[in-house]
């Protein structure tokens, strides 16, 4: 009976990590909007064989509109490990590979958001430290700068000013 509840259990952490991977393919335009184009694709990191690491953004059509992807493919965790950005804002994290969730150890489980600090980091102004656990991967949302958030436009009647707060996005996927 052990060993069953463990596959189960298995089988459901397996279940979870697609099912909420694919919940952030469908909601990020970054990742199909620019499908086989150059600017929909941008490395950050990608010649550190000694630590085996990568990362890149993928970009929308817009592209301040991006997901930072970092994966670590080595068996060495690396606690507090830089990457230069192209945005000073905040990074959220949207998927952690290594979470509880799916079964991972999550001992060093990065922020829910790191802050982009001006350290120049691989030709960059900017970089961000992430905790990237032994062979996981972690993507993470920028946040829009302040200069790209919508203005405040006049409402009628008299309104006070408002701030929109929904912008329609085209999606290049529709949800089942």
């Amino acid at each position: 009976m052990k060993v069953n509840s463990r596959r189960r259990l298995a089988n459901r952490s397996l279940g979870w990590f697609f099912e909420d991977l694919n919940r952030v393919y469908r909601s990020e335009p970054a990742l199909c909007e620019a499908d086989f184009k150059p600017v929909g694709f941008e490395w950050l990191e990608v010649d550190n064989a000694d630590e085996s690491i990568i990362a890149f953004l993928r970009k929308a059509k817009d592209p301040r509109d991006a997901v930072l992807f970092a994966a670590n493919f080595s068996a060495v965790s690396r606690p507090d490990h830089r990457i230069g950005v192209p945005y000073p804002v905040a990074y959220t994290l949207l998927f952690d590979s290594n979470a509880k969730r799916y079964g991972g150890f999550a001992a060093e489980a990065p922020a829910r958001t790191v802050h982009a600090e001006e350290v120049h980091w691989h030709d960059r102004e900017f970089s961000v430290r992430l905790a990237l656990p032994a062979l996981s991967a972690v993507i993470l949302k920028p946040a829009p700068p302040a200069a790209f958030l919508p203005q405040p436009f006049a409402t009628t009647h008299g309104k006070r000013d408002r701030v929109a707060t929904e912008m329609i996005v085209s999606r290049c996927h529709s949800s089942p």
